[in-house]
């Protein structure tokens, strides 16, 4: 019970950070996250000739694919993967060094280019070692179990069931696991050194209580989805467009998460001290 409560403080106190620092997250954050929105729109828009909810789908000739004919080609699916990685990466490293200076927690190195390749790094070591492994276990379970087809519906408000349960199931254990790993990325944006190992040991006091925070996490992206699947019920385009702009507010409560939790067990600030300035 102590360590769910734990848990849920975590999520709400994430949630005052952002409202604390949403200046910050407003005037440098968003932008950035702007951008990388209009520049994924454009493409869509050159691939397809229209904007189209979900992810674009690779071109090919082979007739059992399936693919359509104006289908995105690899250059183009992997121009968008870097253009929304390398924004996330900047939007976290900016924020992890503004709230973390605002909280006197450091030293924090001068920015440059070293920053963001040991962010990238270290965030795709996370990513090998937990997350896809977990993605690729219960993708095999929904292709086994499921019988419905969520490209189906991915154009109207009506989600299977099961998709929702295997959704949530991923998101919390990925989220968990992403949680422990990752302390090691606002090391990595205030230029200090530290390994996903090293989180993983020391996030081991909160480890029952992170579960409850994965939860909460992922139901803020559960809403997402069901948001766009809601306005998906009027237009396709409008619920592409009010999804894709939601995804902001749970992204930045994840960095947050990240944040608070990297100065709760590394500097040993308060998970409930709210007394550092807005800004």
């Amino acid at each position: 019970m102590i360590q769910a409560k734990t848990g849920a403080v975590i999520f709400l106190r994430a949630l005052a950070l952002v409202w604390q620092y949403r200046g910050f997250a407003l005037r440098v954050c968003l932008p950035i996250y702007l951008l990388a929105f209009a520049i994924d729109t454009w493409i869509r828009v050159q691939v397809m000739g229209e904007i189209t909810r979900g992810p674009l789908q690779w071109h090919t000739n082979d007739p059992y694919v399936g693919a359509p004919e104006n289908g995105a080609s690899l250059p183009q699916i992997l121009t968008i993967w870097a253009v929304w990685i390398s924004s996330l990466i900047t939007i976290a490293i900016l924020w992890h060094r503004h709230v973390l200076a605002a909280h006197g927690v450091g030293p924090i190195a001068p920015l440059g280019l070293r920053q963001p390749l040991a962010y990238l790094r270290k965030l795709a070591g996370a990513t090998i070692l937990v997350v896809l492994p977990v993605i690729l276990v219960f993708g095999v379970a929904i292709t086994a179990l499921t019988s419905v087809d969520f490209a189906q519906h991915q154009d109207d408000a009506r989600l299977p069931v099961s998709w929702l349960f295997f959704g949530a199931a991923i998101s919390i254990i990925a989220g968990w696991a992403i949680m422990r790993l990752s302390l090691a990325l606002p090391e990595a944006a205030i230029g200090q050194k530290g390994s996903i190992f090293d989180s993983w040991f020391e996030t081991r006091p909160l480890a029952a209580g992170l579960w409850v925070t994965a939860a909460c996490e992922g139901g803020l992206f559960m809403g997402v989805e069901l948001l766009g699947a809601g306005f998906a019920a009027l237009d396709a385009r409008l619920a592409y467009l009010v999804e894709n702009l939601a995804w902001f507010g749970p992204a930045i409560v994840g960095i947050a998460i990240l944040t608070l939790l990297y100065e709760h067990l590394y500097h040993g600030r308060p998970l409930r001290d709210d007394g550092a300035s807005s800004g």
